[in-house]
């Protein structure tokens, strides 16, 4: 998308609207991210093998606040890690939503494939979620160690195993 990795930087009111692909680390403004996002979006579909969000592929303990994503997001690997906004969470999303249909293998999410240690707050996902083995859940497909609070999804969720 914008950045292929923010390293510790600061990325603020951006976007990017154009279609992503990858292998991992795979998102539609920043595929790995430890540093800061704030108020920024990403329209583009996104596709890859592991690590793969709508707005960010990984999120290593930076923080994400204020941004949306709203292009359909695809994974392969067996494990994917796949979410609407953030594949992968080990840091802080707050204020975030996804709308584009997520879909994957194995820890699928409509906002984050999967959130470990991570910290989601105020967040909500509708879009439609598909998954073909484990760990697929409308918000988050696993939360491992993580916490989420005051979160919302709405869409259909299909786990075809």
């Amino acid at each position: 998308g914008l950045c292929g990795r923010n390293y510790y930087g600061t990325i603020t009111s951006c976007y990017a609207t154009g279609a992503v692909s990858g292998e991992s680390s795979v998102g539609g403004l920043c595929g790995y991210n430890s540093g800061t996002i704030t108020s920024c979006y990403a329209t583009g579909a996104v596709s890859g093998n592991l690590g793969v969000g709508g707005l960010c592929g990984e999120n290593y303990y930076g923080t994400i606040t204020s941004c949306y994503a709203t292009g359909a997001v695809t994974g392969t690997y067996e494990f994917s890690r796949v979410g609407g906004l953030c594949g992968e969470n080990c840091g802080t999303i707050t204020s975030c939503y996804a709308t584009g249909a997520v879909s994957g293998t194995s820890l699928v999410g409509g906002l984050c494939g999967w959130n470990y240690e991570g910290t989601i707050t105020s967040c909500y996902a509708t879009v439609a979620v598909s998954g073909t083995y484990w760990y697929v859940g409308g918000l988050c497909g696993k939360n491992c160690y993580g916490t989420i609070t005051s979160c919302l999804c709405d869409g259909r969720c299909e786990r075809n195993f």
